[in-house]
Order: structure tokens, then C-alpha cells, then sequence
């Protein structure tokens, strides 16, 4: 089953410099948006994709994807592909996972710790929750909490 849905979506950033105190961005930390996207379940395989908005800056044709098990509540997987490129796995379980984020070309790892995950979405409508920190070097340099709410009211 594929279908369209509407997403709104919440995101907060918070950067910092090092000493575990959000620093003051001139960006923006909170980014706000509606948009149509497509729900996807084939076989209890789920995926929520949505092709970003230019605005955000994340390069033309950027295209994020959560995909997840319908079963497994504890594990959600987020890829971005475009100008910047990631694979993060968020997983309750094993909450800290190393990856590359790359950006034109070039990449940087990283660790992520999943701090909060919550998914009701089912049959393309309920919300998802993700809350994780980024590290290199081993310091802590991006906290992040995302909000998605789905909707069949397109």
C-alpha cells in the first residue's frame, strides 16, 4: 500500500560549542512546515518520505525517508539524500551508532545517541518523535528533537 499523505513537521537544532551549553545560532533552531508526502507499507516494511523544501536549504531535490518495521517501535531508520546525505539508525535498544554525514562529496563521522524515540504512525496516519544527539570527536555538537505528524487528509 502507497498513499499521500500530509505531514507537519517540527524540528529543533541545538547547537554546541563544546561545553554542553546550547550555543546562539544566527540560523534559526526551530524549523516549521506542512507539506504533502507518501506513507508506504508493503509487507510490514514502513517508509514516510518527503521531498524537502528548497527554502530549508538542504540542496534542490532533497528527499528525507524514515523507514521502520510496522512491528518494532524501538527502531526507526532516517536517510536524507541530496546536497546532504545521511543514514542515521535510531534504535532504543543500541542507542549509540556511528555513521558518515556527507556533504557534497564530503564526509565526516559521527556518533548519534538516540535519546527519545516514540512512532504510533500506522496505516499512514499518528505522529513520530525522535530525539537524538550528534558527536565528533567526542564532543557533543548538535542536540535534535524531530516531530512529524501524519495525516490521510491530504
Amino acid at each position: 500500500m502507497k498513499k499521500s499523505v500530509r505531514l507537519r513537521i517540527r524540528s529543533s537544532a541545538y547547537t554546541f560549542d563544546g561545553s554542553d551549553s546550547p550555543e546562539k545560532s544566527v540560523e534559526p533552531d526551530v524549523i516549521r512546515y506542512s507539506t504533502v508526502g507518501t506513507f508506504s507499507d508493503e509487507n510490514g516494511e514502513c517508509e514516510i518520505t518527503v521531498c524537502e523544501p528548497d527554502e530549508l536549504g538542504l540542496g534542490k531535490d532533497a528527499v528525507t525517508v524514515l523507514s521502520y518495521r510496522r512491528t518494532d517501535k524501538k527502531a526507526l531508520t532516517i536517510t536524507r539524500k541530496g546536497d546532504l546525505s545521511f543514514t542515521i539508525p535510531l534504535d532504543t535498544r543500541f542507542p549509540s551508532v556511528d555513521c558518515t554525514l556527507s556533504f557534497l562529496g564530503l564526509g565526516t563521522s559521527v556518533s548519534v545517541w538516540t535519546k527519545k524515540l516514540h512512532n504510533t504512525v500506522r496505516d499512514g496516519t499518528g505522529a513520530v518523535l525522535c530525539e537524538y544527539s550528534v558527536t565528533a570527536g567526542g564532543v557533543r555538537v548538535e542536540m535534535v528533537r524531530l516531530f512529524i505528524e501524519v495525516s490521510d487528509n491530504v
